[in-house]
């Protein structure tokens, strides 16, 4: 499935294994989710969620796809990315073990 085909209300996992569900009817690099983060100990919350940190999109047949991009997603996707590094920024999963170190280190206040 192409990216651009996903549609508000469709289910998913990001590439870090935690399930979304699809808010917006947009197209696009960046889309609206609500993300189900209290499955690995984190708050559910909605927001922007990059297109390029899905992994399977769940189907209305019940199977799961691997979410596709076209050649210049791709290549946006990697641009932004790198820029986001570039600048000191956390990927999702980088987040993720970052948010559990500090929690059991204790160091939430």
């Amino acid at each position: 499935m192409l990216q651009n085909d996903m549609k508000k209300g469709q289910t998913g996992t990001t590439t870090d294994g935690i399930r979304f569900r699809i808010e917006d009817n947009k197209r696009g690099n960046i889309r609206m989710a609500t993300i189900y983060a209290s499955s690995v100990g984190l708050f559910d919350d909605t927001g922007s969620i990059y297109t390029s940190d899905i992994a399977t999109v769940d189907m209305p047949d019940g199977t799961t796809q691997p979410l596709e991009q076209t050649k210049s997603q791709a290549k946006q996707a990697k641009k932004t990315q790198d820029i986001y590094k570039a600048l000191g920024g956390f990927t999702m999963s980088e987040w993720i073990e970052y948010q559990l170190a500090v929690e059991k280190l204790g160091l939430i206040w």
